[in-house]
């Protein structure tokens, strides 16, 4: 757009004022875009940090699983019931319940 401004402004079919009111507006717009791109990465950088800690917490709860009494074997497994399962192929997906999803996302 810019480009398209200048070469109207060199060619004289668009005046210093109004040159001088597009390229200040496509200005803001561009460092509204750059705020909002910063602020867009910074969310992204967020969730995968919480996504690390989230499959760090899970492998350290289940490597320990062994070590567990059975009763405490029984309760970790009670928050991870299966969400679907494929009799066919044997497939089972989990699906975390909000409990234990709070506990290994907390922040």
């Amino acid at each position: 757009m810019m480009s398209k401004v200048r070469r109207l402004f060199v060619e004289d079919r668009l005046k210093f004022d109004d040159f001088s009111a597009i390229k200040k507006e496509c200005t803001g717009m561009i460092d509204g875009f750059k705020k909002e791109l910063k602020s867009v990465n910074l969310e992204i950088n967020g969730i995968v940090q919480n996504s690390e800690e989230a499959i760090r917490s899970f492998k350290n709860i289940f490597g320990n699983f062994q070590s567990l009494n059975t009763s405490d074997k029984k309760q970790l497994v009670s928050l991870i019931p299966p969400s679907k399962i494929n009799f066919q192929t044997g497939g089972l997906y989990l699906e975390l319940s909000s409990a234990l999803s709070k506990i290994l996302l907390r922040r």
